[in-house]
């Protein structure tokens, strides 16, 4: 999966689970502007992961 595909993929996902936009948004704890800039990929994501 390249950073490209991030918000498709989340996108996808999150449509295969029955879930609007809305729902993710309160999952997550995200403003829901931030979901939609995301999905259509105008919001790039950085992922950080630290190794304990």
């Amino acid at each position: 999966m390249s950073i490209e595909n991030i918000g498709y993929n989340i996108k996808n996902i999150r449509i295969e689970k029955g879930l609007t936009q809305e729902d993710l948004a309160r999952k997550a704890d995200i403003p829901l502007s931030t979901i939609s800039k995301i999905e259509s990929g105008v919001f790039r994501i950085v992922i950080i992961i630290y190794a304990l």
